[in-house]
């Protein structure tokens, strides 16, 4: 969990190891993008576990939860059994709202972001659609693991190809010719793609 939250990797390696002295131990932590080494040494043995994780975005109610849970383990409040108990509690936790609130408040961020990249009623209207679809897919990834795993690469492919096919008019699509080889003017709608592909992958990723 303190991989994806967003620490530092100093402020990780302090956590981890005064966690590891409120339980009587020590551990010494090396931080890979997608791995982590830990050694810890407990009455009088030694043992090196490598944990593996997918690079994930956290959710901001289980950081908040696990904050207060590592002061406690560090101030020897809690036992082993009794620090794995809650652990296991905060990481097995359900989300704190429905999907649909979770759908309705991407949707409602991204109009409501939408005036400030350009303030037209059809930037706003566009982003509209796109955000739509960008979290039924974010609402999706919630029950699909393995569609969680790719969620930010699908989320920013599918609203490029939408916006490229849907939205994007200009005179290098009418010509017959790539938009990237005419180069549209700065402003236009097909120079704004890669801001709603940006912005679909950063909706992805803050679910």
């Amino acid at each position: 969990m303190l991989g994806p939250s967003g620490e530092g990797a100093e402020q990780i390696e302090r956590s981890v190891s005064a966690a590891a002295r409120g339980l009587g131990g020590t551990a010494s932590l090396a931080l890979l993008p997608d791995a982590a080494t830990v050694a810890v040494t407990s009455h009088g043995r030694s043992s090196t576990v490598v944990v593996r994780a997918f690079p994930e975005v956290f959710r901001m109610d289980q950081v908040a939860a696990l904050k207060p849970f590592l002061h406690e383990v560090a101030a020897g409040r809690l036992d082993l059994e009794q620090a794995g108990r809650r652990l296991t509690s905060i990481t097995g936790s359900p989300p704190p709202y429905p999907w649909w609130a979770k759908l309705t408040g991407i949707v409602l961020f991204s109009v409501g972001f939408a005036p400030l990249m350009q303030p037209t009623w059809y930037e706003v209207g566009s982003t509209a659609v796109l955000a739509t679809v960008a979290a039924c897919l974010v609402v999706a990834a919630d029950r699909l693991p393995r569609l969680a795993k790719v969620l930010p690469l699908i989320v920013a492919v599918t609203v490029s190809v939408l916006t490229l096919e849907v939205f994007a008019r200009t005179g290098a699509r009418r010509s017959g010719l790539p938009s990237c080889w005419a180069g549209p003017p700065p402003g236009s709608r097909a120079a704004r793609i890669s801001r709603r592909a940006s912005f679909a992958y950063c909706q992805a990723s803050s679910r």
